[in-house]
């Protein structure tokens, strides 16, 4: 079979000039989907910002949006587990809780590289509820990547059936994994054949059989040549991408050499190859400006866009996640007020011309 990383080395290449049509058009009014049960959410892949999806979240279901249990959620990644505060699986509060301890054993541990799915399984565990599988059958759209046995290029597979939670929970451990840094391989057994992270073949999934779906990312859309730009302008952004490095690499540096980079020898993968990975999702990961809700775009970054991007790779703190969700939660509310869920705010009012009395000329 051919490797995955060599097709993903050929698709970090500049993309195509002309524009790539639509993965999915809304139908209806959202007004008109909430109202018929035909509203959708899709999360992207998300890495340790995966916070940011409980504050979108959180939002949406106060404002009667995302209904637990009942709205159709698609989602590819670690936006699977957070699809379970949307899904009914967990309350926000336990969320956060859960994932608060999941990074805190990850940012001891390398930032989990090379052990990620060991902290999935657990999450998951703790996540699922004893009727998960059967909330999700017909109301979860998880995807996961196939390599073709032919050229090795991710296609993307959707599952919206589960027989049991144990293949519900298999469903969301295999749309997990990042190739070595899961575990040591590429891909990992999955209904009889191989699958990876769901995000190298489809970033923002829609559900099927809805009219409208809101599509949600953890970073802002990307122009790579302004960006790498401004890694040379900026110090705090080369000083992020040095903590990101330190994290993980860790206290350890060997476990990280024992558990990622050799397993990356035995693979006889070429530095291009693992790069071009590298970069094929990374850019899979910046979302077109047709994603509904993204970082920033109605509430100000709390960073520079390097220093929010590094967080995808690092474990964040306690007091770290509540800033993340608060960016989400600010986020959503912006889109809700461009929807009219929410009263417009009032336009500033202007300055009152200054009353203090001229001084006489001398």
């Amino acid at each position: 079979m051919a490797s995955p990383f060599a097709a993903l080395a050929a698709i970090a290449a500049p993309p195509p000039t002309a524009p790539l049509a639509p993965l999915f058009a809304n139908t209806t009014s959202l007004q008109a989907a909430v109202a018929r049960g035909s509203f959708g959410v899709g999360y992207g892949g998300c890495g340790f910002l995966l916070f940011y999806y409980i504050g979108v979240s959180k939002v949406l279901q106060q404002l009667g949006v995302i209904k637990p249990g009942s709205t159709k959620i698609a989602a590819t990644s670690a936006g699977m587990l957070t699809a379970g505060v949307d899904l009914g699986f967990v309350s926000h509060e336990k969320f956060l809780r859960l994932g608060k301890d999941l990074a805190t054993g990850c940012s001891k541990q390398n930032s989990c590289a090379g052990s990620l799915d060991a902290a999935v399984v657990r999450a998951v565990q703790l996540l699922l509820p004893p009727d998960a599988a059967k909330i999700a059958n017909g109301t979860a759209f998880f995807t996961h990547a196939t390599p073709d046995d032919a050229t090795g290029v991710p296609l993307a597979g959707f599952v919206s059936s589960y027989a049991s939670n144990d293949d519900l929970a298999d469903t969301i451990r295999s749309g997990a994994w990042i190739p070595v840094w899961s575990g040591p391989s590429m891909t990992r057994p999955f209904r009889g054949g191989r699958a990876m992270d769901g995000g190298f073949a489809r970033q923002y999934p829609c559900p099927e059989g809805v009219s409208y779906c809101l599509t949600v990312a953890v970073v802002p859309p990307i122009d790579w040549v302004d960006l790498t730009a401004r890694l040379l302008a900026e110090p705090e952004s080369l000083k992020a991408i040095a903590g990101a490095t330190g994290s993980t690499l860790g206290t350890e540096p060997k476990k990280f050499v024992d558990n990622v980079l050799l397993p990356l020898r035995g693979l006889n993968l070429t530095t291009e190859e693992v790069i071009g990975g590298v970069v094929a999702y990374l850019r899979g990961v910046s979302p077109s400006k047709e994603v509904s809700i993204w970082p920033g775009k109605y509430a100000k970054l709390p960073c520079s866009a390097w220093e929010w991007i590094v967080k995808v790779l690092m474990p964040p703190s306690a007091e770290e996640v509540d800033s993340i969700v608060a960016l989400g939660a600010a986020d959503a509310t912006g889109w809700a007020r461009e929807q009219g869920l929410l009263p417009a705010l009032p336009a500033p009012v202007p300055a009152a011309p200054s009353s203090s009395p001229r001084r006489a000329a001398a």
